[in-house]
């Protein structure tokens, strides 16, 4: 068994316990859980394996909205600005 999943199955054997306000305390005598039983914990129910909708469509025009994408405008001065700096540095080399 995985660190991650004794983590998960001492945290399941606390939810119960810690809800009626008592310390939890594993109990060495009682049965393990198997993976294979359910067991309701709520962060299975906050938490869903499976996310409704898992695909996102991110469009060109919510970049931009979002102020995550330049404008063609500023994008084609860019453009220019580089050129004309680049143009410089190479005369200069000649």
């Amino acid at each position: 068994m995985s660190l991650v999943e004794r983590a998960l199955e001492k945290a399941r054997a606390a939810t119960p316990a810690t809800a009626s306000g008592s310390p939890s305390v594993p109990d060495p005598a009682a049965p393990k859980r198997r993976r294979d039983e359910t067991v309701s914990s709520p962060a299975l129910t906050v938490f869903p394996r499976v996310a409704a909708k898992p695909d996102v469509i991110i469009t060109p025009a919510q970049l931009q909205a979002s102020g995550l994408r330049a404008s063609a405008d500023f994008l084609h001065q860019q453009t220019a600005e580089y050129r004309h700096v680049k143009r410089q540095l190479i005369a200069s080399m000649a």
